[in-house]
């Protein structure tokens, strides 16, 4: 687990990333030429108008896509050279992910909904179940364990969201728009509990927002557009971003770090049933679901929906 007290040696590192994608005939460059480096412990937001590439930048960081040239380095690894199977296993060790319509699956209660990415892990049972608690109690919802998705409001369903992305204690989280679905209030408590993540238990944050309240939350902002990455800068003052009032429980900064063993026949499997259910009666909000639990349990992207 990274130490708290600010951004320390690089995380990431990226170099001459480029990435373009096919729409018919046509090949339309996304991100050209991007270089950047993100120390560990840094709260990052990316910026830019619609179609800049921030988005694209953010999932070739998580693993999610790969770039046509160019090196990413993430803890040491260059990511661009694992075989998707690797990668998968990457993914499921060393993200975290928060998406901006929670994608929890509706099914399940929030307990369930932290745990899975737990069953792709060698833990047991008891274990899995006190990292469960330790993870909802750190992000405020002890009392709402047993709730389903529809039983919460957005705030707490996007803490449930946060505490999914920290239970395997990942090396990075990626935020994509975690507040663009929240009223004033609730973004506000999800950045405050961004900041806290930040600056109390030192994790590398990188988010994807249009927010300028959610810019002055992070460390530093890098500005794209058109592919290109024109401006980096730091966001209000060098300190970055300060603790609240109310520390962290103790008990809850010290998730221990634990080796996921991904058994992707098995969740494949899973998600594949749920799928086909969800095409016979569909279920509102299951395909998203089950496109995000694809993401960040690590499964390989061809389970994953558009």
């Amino acid at each position: 687990m990274n130490a708290p007290g600010g951004p320390g040696r690089p995380l990431v590192v990226i170099e001459h990333l480029a990435k373009s994608y096919r729409r018919g005939d046509q090949v339309v460059p996304v991100l050209e030429d991007i270089s950047l480096t993100i120390p560990e412990g840094d709260f990052i937001a990316l910026m830019g108008p619609s179609g800049s590439g921030k988005s694209t930048l953010l999932n070739l960081i998580a693993g999610i896509d790969k770039p046509d040239a160019g090196t990413l380095l993430v803890d040491g690894e260059d990511i661009t050279r694992l075989g998707e199977a690797q990668l998968a296993d990457w993914r499921a060790s060393h993200v975290g992910f928060i998406f901006q319509f929670y994608n929890l699956m509706p099914v399940l209660d929030a307990f369930e909904n932290v745990e899975l990415p737990l069953l792709l892990t060698s833990l047991g049972r008891r274990e899995r179940r006190e990292r469960v608690e330790m993870a909802l109690s750190l992000v405020g919802l002890a009392d709402r364990m047993d709730h389903k998705p529809n039983e919460l409001s957005g705030g707490q369903q996007q803490r449930v969201a946060i505490a999914r992305a920290l239970i395997t204690d990942p090396t990075i989280i990626v935020a994509d728009e975690p507040t663009g679905d929240l009223d004033r209030k609730s973004a506000g408590e999800i950045l405050g509990l961004l900041q806290r993540l930040n600056a109390e238990m030192g994790k590398t944050i990188v988010m994807v927002t249009h927010d300028w309240h959610a810019v002055e939350s992070a460390r530093h902002v890098v500005h794209l557009e058109k592919g290109e990455l024109v401006d980096a800068q730091a966001a209000g003052t060098d300190a970055g971003p300060k603790a609240l009032e109310t520390p962290m429980n103790a008990d809850a900064r010290r998730l221990p770090p634990i080796e996921c063993r991904t058994r992707s026949r098995k969740i494949s499997s899973v998600l594949t049933l749920a799928r086909r259910l969800d095409q016979r009666r569909p279920f509102p909000g299951l395909s998203a679901a089950i496109g995000g639990a694809s993401a960040f349990i690590g499964v390989s992207k061809d389970f994953r929906t558009a």
